[in-house]
């Protein structure tokens, strides 16, 4: 009997923590950049069930245009850098930036992206091309103010979701590896457009009839 409550404890147990992990994918269907995670689940040699392991997918998400000029989808393999307040960097495919107080070109969190971008007071009009080289209108001619770079993982499953659309690296991501867009294997970015959520809502809903 005591084996028996076990079991389905084990498999109660289990299967919560998959409906919950679903249940965040199906939160995040409209936030942009966002990458699903799935639940493994193993049987046990002694009866009932447990989570192996949890895992992201990183297949690419739908692009939609935005005309923002300023929004900026990566196609193909990598990630935005951003600086993030207690220090390090940070990693994103949510790649929605303005300018901030100091001229920055920064996240909707307010966190500068890395290497830095200043954007010239008095512009009338920033654009990012699809090499990712920021220009700012002065003085009615078109000067380039930065590039933005990617960074990215031998092992990109591996980072450490911080919530809010970050990674940061971890032992098992292995360190990044930078560069402008469209080099060593980073995938090229589509100026004033973004990338949607990769989550499938049938897949979704799927599971959590299972669980």
């Amino acid at each position: 009997m005591i084996n028996g409550m076990f079991n389905a404890l084990s498999g109660l147990n289990t299967f919560a923590k998959k409906l919950q992990n679903s249940s965040n994918n199906v939160a995040n269907v409209s936030t942009p950049g966002f990458k699903s995670s799935q639940v493994n689940v193993s049987s046990l040699k002694s009866g009932g069930a447990q989570v192996t392991s949890t895992f992201r997918t990183n297949t690419p998400g739908a692009i939609q245009t935005t005309g923002n000029p300023l929004d900026v989808a990566i196609n193909g393999n990598g990630f935005f850098q951003v600086g993030l307040p207690g220090g390090g960097v940070g990693f994103t495919r949510f790649g929605s930036f303005n300018t901030g107080p100091g001229g920055q070109l920064v996240t909707p969190d307010g966190n500068p992206i890395v290497p830095e971008i200043a954007i010239s007071a008095g512009n009338t009009g920033v654009s990012i091309d699809a090499n990712g080289q920021v220009s700012a209108q002065v003085g009615g001619a078109p000067a380039v103010v930065g590039q933005v770079q990617l960074a990215n993982f031998n092992n990109p499953a591996g980072l450490s979701a911080q919530g809010g659309n970050l990674f940061t690296e971890t032992v098992a991501s292995g360190a990044p590896i930078a560069g402008n867009p469209g080099t060593g294997g980073l995938g090229n970015v589509i100026p004033g457009a973004l990338e949607l959520s990769n989550v499938d809502l049938i897949k979704e809903a799927v599971d959590q009839i299972v669980a």
